[in-house]
């Protein structure tokens, strides 16, 4: 008799496992159809987006500018009431898949983002939001950037008839406090209410992200939540924060020190003519690495860190490799810009 009622019970627990297991992969399954590419379509009309209006971001230069300029983007949409399109992103130009295009996927933790905003993943099908035309494009640059201009309106479906029709207004503020931007914003583009869908064209620099940084544990406003919040939305991918876990697990490694050594000739030092001094200083060390390097070690020494990881754009590996030949006393790795991706 125990045996049987034994028996019955286990029979009972693995009907149970059975039916979870079975409700999952239908949830799985579920979840597959109706947000696959392939259906995004019927995904997009399964909104109510008649009523809505859209702000597209066009983002340009390295992948850590790229967030930057999607949270300016991001700034705009919430400061004037619009929903934001999720653009394409870039791999680092100096990459050997140079201007390739990345998903937002793989470049910020969009579930983390949309736990927080409202964002609408268009893909190729920014028709069927935008009524097939666009209204308004606010430039934000000082530059032409045809390139990324064309990447990413191929990859929304835009044409260049449509873009060529469009009102295109220039925003020249830039480097601002978030209520100053904020101010600008509503002062400026909010005259653009009625448009159903307006192009953010190079939004990057607006914000003043390092005074919002010091200041943010200080200041009390509605700006400043709206970045706390943008800011904690947009994170890097689970998955790669994962790749870095694993990898540092893999080499053996529980604590370390990080440098971002990104002043490259190719790009820092061309394109950042303003920063004089910084540039100055870091021609010094490029010709003489040695008193750069010493002060890094008693900095790691101090921290009692051995093991230091340098990450750099791929044009700049060779001088990584004399930084990390000038540390040689400690454990140094090297990691380029397209092998984080």
């Amino acid at each position: 008799m125990m045996r049987h009622s034994l028996r019955s019970l286990m029979t009972v627990r693995s009907n149970f496992v059975f039916c979870i297991i079975s409700l999952l992969a239908f949830i799985q399954l579920t979840r597959i159809l109706v947000y696959s590419p392939q259906n995004e379509k019927d995904y997009l009309h399964s909104e109510n987006y008649e009523n809505e209006s859209f702000v597209i971001p066009i983002l340009l230069y390295g992948p850590n500018n790229q967030i930057e300029g999607l949270r300016e983007a991001l700034f705009i949409a919430e400061t004037i009431k619009k929903k934001l399109i999720l653009p394409a992103f870039f791999d680092h130009y100096t990459a050997d898949t140079s201007r390739g295009l990345l998903s937002p996927d793989d470049v910020i933790d969009t579930f983390a983002l949309e736990r927080h905003f409202h964002v609408v993943h268009a893909g190729h099908k920014l028709s069927d939001l935008c009524d097939g035309k666009l209204e308004v494009v606010v430039d934000f640059s000082a530059g032409d950037f045809p390139k990324y201009r064309k990447k990413s309106l191929d990859w929304l479906g835009i044409s260049d008839d449509q873009i060529k029709k469009a009102r295109r207004f220039t925003f020249t503020s830039k480097n601002l406090s978030l209520p100053k931007f904020a101010q600008a914003v509503r002062q400026s583009i909010s005259r653009f209410s009625n448009a159903k869908c307006i192009i953010l064209e190079n939004p990057f620099y607006l914000i003043n992200w390092k005074e919002f940084s010091q200041d943010v544990n200080q200041i009390n406003s509605s700006e400043y939540e709206l970045g706390k919040e943008i800011v904690s939305a947009t994170s890097r991918p689970l998955k790669l924060k994962q790749s870095a876990v694993d990898i540092l697990k893999g080499m053996r490694i529980d604590k370390f020190g990080a440098l971002h050594w990104r002043y490259d000739a190719k790009d820092f030092m061309k394109v950042r003519k303003d920063y004089e001094k910084v540039i100055q200083k870091i021609r010094e060390i490029r010709v003489n690495p040695q008193l750069f390097c010493q002060s890094l070690k008693e900095h790691l020494k101090s921290a009692e860190i051995r093991v230091l990881i340098i990450f750099t754009p791929p044009s700049d590996e060779e001088f990584a490799s004399v930084l990390k030949d000038s540390s040689s006393s400690e454990s140094v790795h090297r990691r380029g810009y397209h092998q984080i991706y």
